[in-house]
């Protein structure tokens, strides 16, 4: 396998290269600032065929500064979007734990019902706080996800559960040709029944939520299909079994809690994210599950070594592509007005780094331009007021650009399969490893 060069990204300095996924490249990534300030994020880095369509990257760029508004426990933190020589990237929470996705894979057996419970409650929770935001005049402005998914739901190490990628459905929205149907291909099973229609709703993430809680339950795909249209078919129009009709030991409480989340009229759903969270720490607080167990849970079933998931999203891994930046100076007007160009630090950086010797001081950095661009106004939403005074925690910046050149990428490789702890007594305990996702 070729071996990934540490390389610098503005302010940051790429250490490794995690995923690629239908809509981006998911690197960890390092910040350095003075007196030995650190901090390790991850950095999304949004691929080349998607900046053809301008609507896309117009929604794309209001989706990131409305999702930077969003700070919540349960929801993983959007730091920045910056800009490279035209190209978009995300500066997102580094979670230390492993997607939804790959916890179910590695799994012989069904999720055990309070582990389940307890990651769509947080998962609840989270939503709440997204569907719960209101303008700068106070009126109802929420922030549907869309695309609510395992493999958008990480859990770390400690137990937390974090929802990643808020808004970026949306900007595919804006695309009505292949791309789109590409980047959300395997998608369509936990879409709800309206939201295939383009009339998505709170509610609709809350449909999503119920697929993803009776597949925990079942360890069975809810709505899979032979190919997409019959996804969809299944999805509008199948009979939905109780989990406990599939799979015995599932509570009949668990059961009401899916069955309503799935009801295909979304008033028949619970009418907030919040109500449904209600539904389920009931639940919880009779099993004597809470996050403690889940951190236990997570311990024996991936034991301590490195993570392929320390990230915020994309579990389709790839080929590491080797980055060379060339630090010749060369400037051009930025693509993407509303993005704020920061002052470029001293261009003493070598072009490549070794991995071997690891990364040196940054040369020159510097706080950037005062303040953050004004929102522009969204339906239903007052725009925001310019200056230092922005209530967002996100920095919108843009690097002064350089030519950036890629390498052909290096041959596939899957991520390290990892062995349960023998005779370990989690709820998640399993004989068999996890695959990568």
């Amino acid at each position: 396998m070729q071996p990934f060069h540490q390389t610098r990204l503005g302010d940051y300095l790429l250490t490794e290269h995690l995923a690629r996924g239908g809509m981006a490249d998911v690197y960890r990534a390092r910040r350095v600032g003075p007196a030995g300030f650190e901090r390790t994020v991850v950095i999304k880095r949004i691929r080349d065929i998607y900046y053809e369509e301008p609507a896309f990257v117009k929604m794309f760029i209001n989706e990131a500064k409305l999702a930077s508004r969003l700070s919540h426990p349960n929801i993983a933190q959007v730091y920045e979007l910056g800009e490279l020589e035209g190209d978009l990237f995300i500066v997102m929470e580094y979670v230390r734990g492993f997607d939804l996705h790959q916890v179910i894979r590695s799994l012989k057996a069904p999720v055990p019902p309070g582990v389940a419970a307890f990651v769509a409650r947080e998962v609840c929770r989270g939503l709440a706080h997204a569907h719960s935001q209101v303008d700068g005049n106070g009126a109802p402005a929420p922030i549907i996800h869309r695309d609510i998914a395992p493999n958008n739901i990480v859990i770390s190490m400690d137990g937390q559960v974090k929802i990643v990628d808020f808004g970026i459905a949306k900007a595919l929205d804006s695309q009505r040709d292949v791309t789109a149907i590409g980047a959300l291909k395997g998608r369509f099973g936990y879409m709800a029944p309206e939201q295939s229609e383009g009339a998505a709703t709170p509610q609709s993430d809350l449909f999503s939520t119920g697929v993803i809680l009776h597949e925990m339950l079942t360890r069975r795909r809810l709505f899979k299909g032979s190919d997409d249209l019959d996804t969809l078919t299944k999805m509008r129009h199948m009979p939905i079994a109780p989990p406990s009709e599939l799979e015995a030991g599932v509570p009949a409480e668990l059961d009401a809690v899916v069955l309503r989340a799935l009801s295909r009229e979304p008033a028949a759903r619970h009418p907030t994210a919040s109500a449904m969270a209600k539904d389920l720490e009931g639940y919880l607080q009779r099993a004597g599950f809470s996050v403690e167990d889940m951190a236990e849970s997570m311990a024996a079933r991936f034991p301590a070594q490195p993570l392929p998931a320390e990230r915020g999203a994309e579990a389709d891994a790839s080929p590491s592509p080797v980055i060379a930046i060339d630090d010749s100076g060369a400037s051009s007007s930025s693509l993407h007005p509303g993005v704020v160009i920061h002052p470029r630090p001293a261009p003493t950086l070598p072009p490549l780094l070794s991995a071997s010797k690891g990364p040196p001081p940054i040369p020159g950095a510097t706080a950037g331009a005062a303040g953050l661009p004004s929102l522009p106004p969204q339906p239903g939403q007052a725009s925001d007021a310019d200056g230092a005074g922005d209530a967002s925690p996100c920095r919108v910046s843009r690097t002064t650009p350089r030519p950036t050149t890629w390498a052909p990428p290096a041959a596939a490789s899957g991520r390290p399969r990892m062995a349960a702890s023998p005779g370990s007594t989690s709820p998640m305990a399993s004989s068999s490893a996890p695959r990568s996702a």
